[in-house]
């Protein structure tokens, strides 16, 4: 991308674009246009695919970025996409009432949030949403790090007999709904499970707040402030979710 701005253009030996038709290529995403009923741009596949194909693998990395940053600015700008993704899962949950959190290593962000969620809906009764947290490291039966069981317990979460387990085909599919931390994971999970697309999201996007990052970050090997910053975005999140799977 650097090197055809940089590149002289009337050089006719130099496969170079024009600075206007490179642009055109991403306006769509970057105003929006792009039909967005999930944060999973089901209509955007094919264009993906044609604009790879144009600009080769070189520009793949640049495309990821805009992508990034196009789902970012629709969480903060487009309420009207924020309430329809609500109501999608709303749905999602009344139809399978299964909820899979995900994270990458499963032993910091995704077992805080199931332990969190099951901790709200304990009134003497089985919580009708069954709740689950996976990860996409292959390593299982791994324990939480010591910083993030003494940050859950500031919350009254105890997370010392956790262990890690890993997200599958199967358990993908049989769950209601699943959410992710941050769009690497969302990359790879959708890579990895493109059939449950319709029902991935993003679990910031219910910290009722645009104006907060979409995303929350991986805490893991950082001090225990982060792992409390971390875990308040996650409270919020999970409190506002388990509104919404009351209906």
């Amino acid at each position: 991308f650097k090197e055809n701005l940089r590149a002289d253009k009337k050089n006719p030996f130099l496969m170079t674009l024009p600075l206007p038709r490179v642009l055109g290529e991403v306006k769509h995403l970057l105003l929006l246009r792009e039909r967005y009923d999930t944060l999973v741009w089901d209509d955007l596949r094919p264009g993906r695919h044609v604009v790879g194909k144009y600009i080769g693998e070189q520009f793949r990395g640049a495309w990821d970025k805009l992508y990034h940053a196009g789902i970012k600015l629709n969480y903060r700008y487009n309420a009207l996409s924020r309430r329809r993704q609500a109501r999608r899962i709303r749905r999602l949950l009344q139809q399978n009432p299964s909820i899979a959190f995900v994270c990458k290593g499963n032993i910091c962000r995704s077992p805080f949030a199931g332990y969190y969620f099951r901790q709200l809906n304990q009134n003497g009764k089985p919580s009708p949403v069954q709740v689950e947290s996976y990860g996409l490291i292959e390593r299982i039966n791994r324990p939480s790090p010591e910083l993030a069981v003494e940050a859950a317990r500031q919350f009254e979460v105890d997370m010392s007999a956790h262990r890690s387990r890993l997200l599958t085909a199967e358990i993908a599919e049989q769950a209601g709904v699943l959410f992710i931390m941050d769009f690497e994971l969302y990359q790879r999970v959708k890579a990895l499970f493109p059939r449950i697309r319709h029902k991935l999201f993003f679990l910031g996007m219910l910290q009722g707040n645009p104006g907060r990052p979409i995303e929350i970050s991986d805490p893991y090997g950082k001090g225990i402030e982060q792992f409390q910053t971390v875990f308040k975005q996650i409270v919020q999140s999970v409190e506002n979710l388990s509104r919404l799977a009351k209906g």
